[in-house]
């Protein structure tokens, strides 16, 4: 089995918010490089630009396009929540996506016979992600948070980055966007 940890990795999202039972189909184009930066941008029906997101291994930026917001600090669990609603770590979304145990404290997971990544679970936090192929092969993730919030992801391919680093990991932020600091 090859182990991919870098590249343009394209998915299709199904994002549920259960307190509010809303559900969002979405686009999510991922550039990663190994143990460096990453890049998210998400849009939505037609096309529309809702989210983009850097992070390195210490820091975090992203944008709300549609609400002008931009949000910047430290990775944590806490990063992600005015938007995903879960305690997810930026950084665990490359593990996430590259098919990698998320090692971090707190977090436990198991691999199957032919140690294929199954499952990882932060069981304080009560998060869990489960790894799966579709009819296709392809990988298929659901990360749940009981009842607040489930992610479904199917991730569609992975492709060799071979854009420009300098201008790839740096978010330009509008002037009219308001600022936050996390």
């Amino acid at each position: 089995m090859t182990v991919i940890t870098e590249g343009q990795v394209k998915t299709k999202l199904l994002v549920r918010d259960l307190k509010n039972k809303k559900s969002h189909i979405l686009d999510m184009n991922i550039k990663a490089l190994e143990s460096g930066p990453m890049r998210m941008d998400v849009t939505g029906t037609l096309g529309v630009h809702l989210f983009s997101l850097v992070t390195n291994n210490d820091n975090v930026e992203y944008m709300l396009v549609r609400q002008k917001k931009y949000y910047s600090g430290i990775n944590s669990k806490s990063a992600l929540k005015p938007i995903l609603k879960m305690p997810l770590n930026p950084n665990h979304l490359r593990n996430i996506v590259f098919q990698k145990p998320i090692s971090d404290k707190g977090w436990t997971c198991t691999s199957d016979e032919s140690g294929k990544l199954r499952d990882c679970m932060h069981l304080r936090d009560r998060l869990k992600v489960i790894w799966k192929e579709n009819k296709e092969g392809r990988p298929l993730v659901l990360i749940n948070y009981p009842r607040v919030a489930q992610i479904k992801m199917q991730i569609k391919g992975y492709e060799k980055y071979e854009g420009d680093p300098e201008k790839t990991f740096k978010l330009k932020v509008p002037k009219s966007f308001k600022s936050y600091k996390l």
